[in-house]
Protein backbone atom coordinates (compact mmCIF):
# COMPACT_ATOMS: atom_id res chain seq x y z
CA UNK A 1 0.00 0.00 0.00
CA UNK A 2 2.75 2.42 0.80
CA UNK A 3 4.72 1.34 -2.66
CA UNK A 4 1.34 2.52 -4.86
CA UNK A 5 0.96 5.86 -2.71
CA UNK A 6 4.65 6.50 -3.29
CA UNK A 7 4.02 5.59 -6.78
CA UNK A 8 1.19 7.73 -7.19
CA UNK A 9 3.14 10.82 -5.77
CA UNK A 10 6.01 10.16 -8.27
CA UNK A 11 3.65 10.19 -10.92
CA UNK A 12 1.81 13.19 -10.19
CA UNK A 13 5.05 14.83 -9.71
CA UNK A 14 5.97 14.08 -13.04
CA UNK A 15 2.96 14.68 -14.95
CA UNK A 16 3.31 18.11 -12.74
CA UNK A 17 6.96 18.70 -14.40
CA UNK A 18 5.69 17.73 -17.89
CA UNK A 19 2.77 20.40 -17.17
CA UNK A 20 4.91 23.03 -17.18
CA UNK A 21 7.86 22.15 -19.20
CA UNK A 22 4.79 21.89 -21.70
CA UNK A 23 3.62 25.38 -20.78
CA UNK A 24 7.27 27.09 -20.70
CA UNK A 25 7.73 25.38 -24.35
CA UNK A 26 4.59 27.04 -25.70
CA UNK A 27 5.11 30.68 -24.27
CA UNK A 28 9.08 30.75 -25.44
CA UNK A 29 7.44 29.75 -29.24
CA UNK A 30 4.88 31.49 -29.40
CA UNK A 31 3.99 35.19 -30.71
CA UNK A 32 0.62 36.40 -28.65
CA UNK A 33 -1.71 38.92 -30.20
CA UNK A 34 -0.96 38.27 -33.69
CA UNK A 35 -3.63 39.71 -36.42
CA UNK A 36 -3.57 36.67 -38.93
CA UNK A 37 -6.54 38.72 -41.39
CA UNK A 38 -4.32 40.07 -43.79
CA UNK A 39 -1.54 37.75 -45.06
CA UNK A 40 1.59 38.76 -47.50
CA UNK A 41 3.17 36.47 -49.59
CA UNK A 42 7.23 35.95 -49.69
CA UNK A 43 6.92 38.64 -53.08
CA UNK A 44 5.60 40.60 -50.67
CA UNK A 45 7.92 40.28 -47.59
CA UNK A 46 10.90 40.66 -50.03
CA UNK A 47 9.76 43.57 -51.68
CA UNK A 48 8.80 45.65 -48.11
CA UNK A 49 12.44 43.81 -47.22
CA UNK A 50 13.54 45.35 -50.16
CA UNK A 51 11.90 48.87 -49.20
CA UNK A 52 14.10 48.60 -45.87
CA UNK A 53 17.01 47.94 -47.26
CA UNK A 54 16.84 51.22 -49.44
CA UNK A 55 15.69 53.64 -46.36
CA UNK A 56 17.91 56.74 -46.44
CA UNK A 57 18.07 57.87 -43.27
CA UNK A 58 17.95 56.04 -39.72
CA UNK A 59 20.18 54.66 -36.63
CA UNK A 60 19.85 51.26 -34.88
CA UNK A 61 20.94 50.07 -31.97
CA UNK A 62 21.22 46.84 -30.48
CA UNK A 63 22.79 44.57 -27.61
CA UNK A 64 24.20 41.25 -27.87
CA UNK A 65 23.57 38.20 -25.57
CA UNK A 66 27.30 39.10 -24.08
CA UNK A 67 25.61 43.03 -23.38
CA UNK A 68 28.08 44.25 -26.21
CA UNK A 69 26.18 47.29 -27.40
CA UNK A 70 26.00 48.01 -31.12
CA UNK A 71 25.35 50.70 -32.67
CA UNK A 72 24.76 51.92 -36.64
CA UNK A 73 24.11 55.06 -38.36
CA UNK A 74 22.85 55.22 -42.26
CA UNK A 75 22.55 58.52 -44.22
CA UNK A 76 22.19 58.27 -48.70
CA UNK A 77 23.96 55.33 -48.84
CA UNK A 78 26.87 55.78 -46.70
CA UNK A 79 27.11 54.22 -42.86
CA UNK A 80 29.11 53.92 -39.60
CA UNK A 81 29.13 50.89 -37.49
CA UNK A 82 30.43 51.06 -33.84
CA UNK A 83 30.40 48.79 -30.84
CA UNK A 84 30.87 49.85 -27.44
CA UNK A 85 31.32 53.09 -28.51
CA UNK A 86 33.73 52.48 -30.61
CA UNK A 87 34.09 52.65 -34.60
CA UNK A 88 34.01 48.98 -36.10
CA UNK A 89 33.31 49.98 -39.88
CA UNK A 90 32.79 52.80 -42.38
CA UNK A 91 31.21 51.96 -45.81
CA UNK A 92 29.98 54.66 -48.42
CA UNK A 93 28.43 52.99 -50.93
CA UNK A 94 28.22 55.90 -53.35
CA UNK A 95 32.23 55.68 -53.68
CA UNK A 96 32.52 52.10 -52.76
CA UNK A 97 35.07 52.92 -50.13
CA UNK A 98 35.34 50.87 -47.08
CA UNK A 99 37.34 51.43 -43.58
CA UNK A 100 37.47 48.06 -41.18
CA UNK A 101 39.24 48.71 -38.02
CA UNK A 102 41.02 46.25 -36.08
CA UNK A 103 42.42 46.83 -32.69
CA UNK A 104 45.35 44.66 -31.28
CA UNK A 105 47.52 45.36 -27.45
CA UNK A 106 49.57 47.45 -29.48
CA UNK A 107 48.01 49.10 -31.96
CA UNK A 108 44.82 49.76 -33.83
CA UNK A 109 44.99 49.61 -37.93
CA UNK A 110 42.47 50.89 -40.19
CA UNK A 111 41.79 48.98 -43.22
CA UNK A 112 40.89 50.03 -46.28
CA UNK A 113 39.06 48.81 -49.73
CA UNK A 114 37.71 50.31 -52.83
CA UNK A 115 34.85 47.38 -53.23
CA UNK A 116 31.85 48.09 -50.89
CA UNK A 117 28.64 47.32 -52.42
CA UNK A 118 25.48 46.31 -50.42
CA UNK A 119 24.92 42.72 -50.79
CA UNK A 120 21.61 41.71 -52.22
CA UNK A 121 18.83 40.46 -49.63
CA UNK A 122 20.24 41.93 -46.59
CA UNK A 123 19.97 45.31 -44.61
CA UNK A 124 23.29 46.25 -43.37
CA UNK A 125 24.99 42.95 -43.85
CA UNK A 126 21.88 41.85 -41.73
CA UNK A 127 20.94 38.93 -44.41
CA UNK A 128 17.52 37.95 -44.97
CA UNK A 129 18.41 35.26 -47.96
CA UNK A 130 17.26 32.51 -45.85
CA UNK A 131 13.31 34.02 -46.70
CA UNK A 132 14.25 33.50 -50.68
CA UNK A 133 15.70 29.54 -49.80
CA UNK A 134 13.76 28.25 -46.72
CA UNK A 135 10.13 27.20 -46.06
CA UNK A 136 8.51 30.91 -45.49
CA UNK A 137 5.27 30.94 -43.34
CA UNK A 138 3.42 34.11 -42.50
CA UNK A 139 2.68 34.53 -38.70
CA UNK A 140 0.62 37.82 -38.48
CA UNK A 141 0.77 41.73 -37.65
CA UNK A 142 0.35 43.53 -34.82
CA UNK A 143 1.28 46.78 -32.72
CA UNK A 144 4.73 47.35 -31.09
CA UNK A 145 6.35 49.80 -29.95
CA UNK A 146 4.14 52.15 -31.27
CA UNK A 147 4.34 50.89 -35.05
CA UNK A 148 2.88 48.32 -37.09
CA UNK A 149 5.28 45.30 -37.96
CA UNK A 150 4.76 41.66 -39.39
CA UNK A 151 6.12 38.32 -38.28
CA UNK A 152 7.37 35.54 -40.80
CA UNK A 153 9.17 32.45 -40.41
CA UNK A 154 11.67 30.40 -42.08
CA UNK A 155 11.97 26.53 -41.56
CA UNK A 156 15.16 25.25 -42.93
CA UNK A 157 14.73 21.27 -41.81
CA UNK A 158 14.00 22.34 -38.60
CA UNK A 159 16.39 25.53 -38.16
CA UNK A 160 13.51 28.03 -37.46
CA UNK A 161 14.19 31.60 -37.49
CA UNK A 162 11.18 34.28 -37.28
CA UNK A 163 12.03 37.80 -38.44
CA UNK A 164 9.90 41.28 -37.22
CA UNK A 165 9.87 43.49 -39.79
CA UNK A 166 8.14 46.90 -39.84
CA UNK A 167 5.32 47.23 -42.00
CA UNK A 168 6.00 50.92 -42.96
CA UNK A 169 9.83 51.06 -43.45
CA UNK A 170 10.39 47.53 -44.38
CA UNK A 171 13.31 47.72 -41.35
CA UNK A 172 14.23 44.33 -39.77
CA UNK A 173 13.56 45.49 -35.94
CA UNK A 174 13.97 42.16 -35.24
CA UNK A 175 15.39 38.37 -35.64
CA UNK A 176 14.53 35.32 -33.15
CA UNK A 177 16.44 32.31 -33.36
CA UNK A 178 15.83 29.25 -31.59
CA UNK A 179 18.37 26.75 -30.12
CA UNK A 180 17.75 23.29 -28.10
CA UNK A 181 19.24 23.08 -24.38
CA UNK A 182 20.17 20.05 -22.99
CA UNK A 183 18.27 18.77 -25.93
CA UNK A 184 14.61 19.47 -24.32
CA UNK A 185 14.54 23.28 -23.57
CA UNK A 186 14.51 25.26 -26.18
CA UNK A 187 16.23 28.90 -25.92
CA UNK A 188 14.99 32.22 -27.95
CA UNK A 189 17.74 34.31 -28.88
CA UNK A 190 16.79 38.06 -30.20
CA UNK A 191 18.52 40.54 -31.63
CA UNK A 192 16.13 43.12 -31.09
CA UNK A 193 16.66 46.61 -32.41
CA UNK A 194 15.45 50.49 -31.29
CA UNK A 195 15.26 52.22 -34.09
CA UNK A 196 15.18 55.88 -34.94
CA UNK A 197 14.20 57.03 -38.13
CA UNK A 198 15.77 60.42 -40.04
CA UNK A 199 17.82 61.45 -37.25
CA UNK A 200 21.34 60.63 -38.45
CA UNK A 201 23.57 63.95 -39.89
CA UNK A 202 26.10 64.31 -42.19
CA UNK A 203 28.52 64.22 -39.42
CA UNK A 204 27.14 61.33 -38.15
CA UNK A 205 28.55 58.93 -40.99
CA UNK A 206 31.33 61.26 -41.98
CA UNK A 207 34.99 59.62 -42.89
CA UNK A 208 36.72 59.17 -40.31
CA UNK A 209 39.87 60.76 -39.23
CA UNK A 210 42.20 58.05 -39.25
CA UNK A 211 45.75 60.55 -38.15
CA UNK A 212 45.94 58.29 -35.84
CA UNK A 213 45.08 54.72 -37.09
CA UNK A 214 48.19 52.55 -39.07
CA UNK A 215 46.42 52.88 -42.66
CA UNK A 216 46.70 49.87 -44.61
CA UNK A 217 45.31 49.71 -48.11
CA UNK A 218 43.96 46.97 -49.94
CA UNK A 219 45.45 46.46 -53.39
Amino acid sequence: MKAKKILLIIICILIIIIAIWAIREFVVCHDFGLNKSNPMSKEEVLNLLKKGSEYPNYYCTYTDDSNSKYEIYVKDNTYTFNLDGELMMWENYNTNESIMIFRTKDNTIAGISNDAHKEEYSQIHLSYTPITTDEYKYLGEKEQDGRQVIYIETNDNGFIEKYVIDKETGLIVNKINYYKRFLIFTVKSESKKDIKLDVVTDENVARPDLSSYTVVESE
